[in-house]
């Protein structure tokens, strides 16, 4: 760095990136990276491969250099495709069917010549947590089938619902290939509003067979036809069925009923992570585990505070809640925690706060926090996690936002 007057490591990286352009060029080749290579200046000829997100390709793009699209958030098929409760063990995030398919590899923010640059997408499988190949398989198809149309097919011939009922003749071509793939497609999904589940699958002409008594679903239990009324804690399990066998995993969630269920609630934030699809999903009876991270509600360096409406004055003596201990995924404890008490939304009373020891807790957890609130009434609660922050020096993600998730606000 010194001999050649680079200033800092950017420079130093794409000053060895247009030596690398040179060499290559000397061979009638032409240098792809990373985005990290926009980082001190691109090399003249280099095509960018835009993974953290669509800023590379699109800077790329405006440069006058080709690039390929390969955000994390839609191609890469290492991530969970369905809940991770029950699947293999990934690296994280989700990235279900449906969202691979919805893809745009064009981002709207060039003109059509800079547009030109974009010559396509790609997949990923990276395969750190994939021991044997049959797992590759099952991450790859079949959403290697939907990126494909997506980047191969134009925007406006594009369509999820024709999409669902092609893909599924499609999957017996896969069967017959003896690929072991994915059959997320047929996963039934459950959220919760007004004290009732609605369940849902991909394709809506399938038949989805429920239980609430505890036992697995069958071909000869009860039809879903519409959202089904919870009045007490109850399992709810579900599952699409070809005649006699189940074509997906059969889906189980525990609802459990306190004082604050289906209750509406408001955040001065929206949250960033939502519960399942849940709009209310601090109150929608259903608890994550630490691999459903589809089951939290999440927000970066903010706290977790709804005001919760009973719609009436109603007495509790005590508040519970589960968050997430995962440091290594930038997930961190919050440092406290508040319960207030109003009756007119405006004007609230402290009833009880917390301290928590983030830095002692280890490993990757689910905590759960009482709050004692003996002898409370009102009509509004507000609840407040506080956020640890920004994420301290020699932690993963240092000097980044610390994520809080958390998940459900039992009012007892």
């Amino acid at each position: 760095m010194k001999d050649k007057k680079l200033k800092d490591t950017h420079e130093l990286q794409s000053y060895f990136i247009r030596r690398i352009e040179k060499t290559l060029a000397l061979h009638n080749r032409k240098i792809i990276g990373w985005d990290e290579i926009l980082e001190g200046g691109l090399a003249p000829t280099a095509t960018v491969m835009s993974w953290r997100g669509t800023q590379g390709g699109i800077a790329a793009a405006r440069a006058g250099h080709d690039a390929i699209m390969s955000p994390g958030t839609h191609c890469y098929f290492d991530h969970y495709q369905s809940d991770p409760a029950s699947e293999p063990t990934a690296i994280g995030g989700l990235t279900t069917l449906e969202k691979a398919y919805s893809y745009e590899p064009i981002p709207e923010e060039l003109s059509p010549e800079e547009a030109k640059h974009i010559l396509g997408a790609q997949g990923n499988v990276w395969t750190e947590y994939m021991p044997k190949s049959e797992q590759v398989e099952y991450m790859a198809f079949p959403r290697a089938c939907a990126l494909a149309e997506a980047v191969w097919s134009p925007k406006s011939k594009r369509n999820w619902t024709d999409f669902v009922r092609r893909i599924q003749p499609h999957m017996n071509r896969l069967d017959a290939s003896s690929l072991k793939f994915s059959k997320s497609f047929y996963d039934v999904t459950a959220s919760f509003s007004n004290n009732k589940v609605t369940l849902k699958v991909n394709d809506p002409a399938l038949e989805i067979r429920y239980t609430s008594d505890g036992k697995p679903p069958s071909p000869n239990a009860p039809k879903y036809v519409s959202p089904i009324p919870i009045t007490k804690t109850t399992t709810l399990r579900a599952a699409v069925f070809n005649k006699t066998k189940p074509l997906g995993k059969a889906m189980s969630v525990q609802y459990t009923i306190h004082k604050a269920i289906g209750k509406s609630y408001v955040m001065p934030r929206k949250p960033e992570q939502y519960t399942g699809g849940d709009e209310f999903g601090l109150t929608n009876g259903v608890t994550g585990g630490i691999k459903t991270w589809n089951h939290w509600v999440g927000l970066v360096n903010h706290d977790i505070d709804p005001v919760i409406d009973f719609g009436q004055a109603t007495a509790f003596g005590k508040v519970s809640f589960n968050f997430v201990n995962a440091k290594a995924s930038w997930i961190w404890p919050p440092k406290g925690a508040e319960v207030y008490i109003s009756d007119d939304g405006i004007n609230f009373k402290l009833l009880i706060s917390k301290t928590i020891d983030a830095e002692a807790l280890i490993g990757a957890t689910v905590e759960n926090v009482v709050l004692e609130t003996p002898n409370a009434k009102g009509r509004y609660l507000k609840f407040v996690a506080k956020t640890y922050g920004v994420i301290p020096k020699d932690e993963p993600g240092a000097s980044n936002g610390a994520w809080l998730f958390v998940d459900e606000v039992v009012v007892e």
